[in-house]
């Protein structure tokens, strides 16, 4: 999966949840889903990465290799960690470098 295909055309999104049934997924999604006229015209792509179900991008079923490449360019996974007691949310413990996010991610 080369990223750069979208450098400097896109926003790239990308949703880890544990599946489509947890609760700040779906409140993600109906938000999604409400501003989708503010997303398409920024250009936004959405990867949806899940623990548990298909994981996608746009229409598109990821395959492992696929999965496992965006998890480790952003470093999900163990880095991460509750932004609060609730679970709400996610965010890393270090901020992404600007050479890791080719400079379109500036934090969380």
């Amino acid at each position: 999966m080369d990223l750069n295909v979208y450098r400097w055309k896109n926003r790239l999104l990308v949703v880890f949840s544990p599946s489509q049934d947890h609760s700040d997924y779906q409140s993600l999604i109906k938000e999604m889903q409400d501003q989708r006229n503010g997303l398409r015209e920024r250009d936004v792509l959405v990867f949806e990465i899940l623990e548990k179900g298909e994981s996608r991008f746009g229409k598109t079923v990821l395959k492992k290799e696929a999965i496992d490449f965006l998890r480790q360019k952003i470093s999900a996974g163990q880095e991460f960690i509750p932004r609060d007691p609730h679970g709400q949310g996610w965010r890393r413990k270090d901020p992404l470098a600007e050479s890791e996010s080719h400079g379109d991610f500036r934090g969380y």
